[in-house]
């Protein structure tokens, strides 16, 4: 019997993973097709290119920025129903914190890491964190208007994950300064790919893949 329950968790967990992965592919669609757009428009009477480290980089980035919809589950503007599951007491599951804080931590270094790496203007520490507080803080509002429980541990989790993210990114600098070969400047239309990326991917999770999915 124990057995069984076994093999059924198993089976759970391998459809939330390959659904998980089918989702990201989705979403990712459109925002390629938005960057692809961009740099066509950016590269007109201009001969910066981009580098090969940048390219791989800012898809990584867009594949971190969906992952972290998918898993929070941020919910379609076709299905949001104000439902409010408030949280604001920190740390107050114990047991909580072995697992699903460690979980939520991660979910953010990825974004902590690669906003740095790519793009000059958030080298300073405090904008990177910033940027996720503000990230986090969107989905945990978002989460007011679906089944999902907005709390205060995963807004300061997340947060500490972004920060986490970007002291891997001035520890990996440190010891492979080839690493800056992917960062881009700060001015010019290069300053508008981050916010594209992330517009394009909370629009896309939110309205593009389900509408086409309805």
């Amino acid at each position: 019997m124990i057995s069984k329950f076994i093999r059924f968790l198993g089976f759970i967990w391998y459809y939330y993973i390959v659904d998980s992965i089918l989702a990201i592919a989705i979403g990712l669609v459109p925002i390629l097709l938005a960057l692809a757009i961009f740099h066509i428009v950016r590269r007109r009477g201009s001969d910066e290119k981009m580098t090969k480290s940048h390219l791989f980089g800012s898809l990584a980035f867009c594949g971190a920025l969906v992952a972290v919809l998918v898993v929070t589950g941020i919910p379609s503007v076709f299905e949001m129903r104000l439902e409010p599951d408030m949280n604001f007491v920190p740390f107050i599951d114990i047991v909580k914190v072995t697992f699903q804080y460690f979980l939520n931590v991660m979910l953010f270094v990825p974004f902590g890491f690669l906003l740095p790496m790519l793009w000059r203007q958030f080298e300073r520490w405090h904008v990177t964190v910033l940027c996720g507080f503000a990230l986090s803080l969107f989905i945990e509002l978002a989460q007011l208007f679906s089944f999902r429980v907005t709390d205060i541990d995963d807004l300061i989790m997340n947060t500490l994950g972004s920060a986490v993210g970007y002291f891997l990114f001035r520890l990996v600098r440190r010891f492979f300064p080839k690493i800056s070969a992917a960062s881009v400047e700060r001015r010019g239309a290069w300053r508008w790919e981050p916010w594209l990326c992330l517009g394009g991917a909370i629009v896309s999770m939110m309205v593009i893949a389900p509408w086409i999915f309805r």
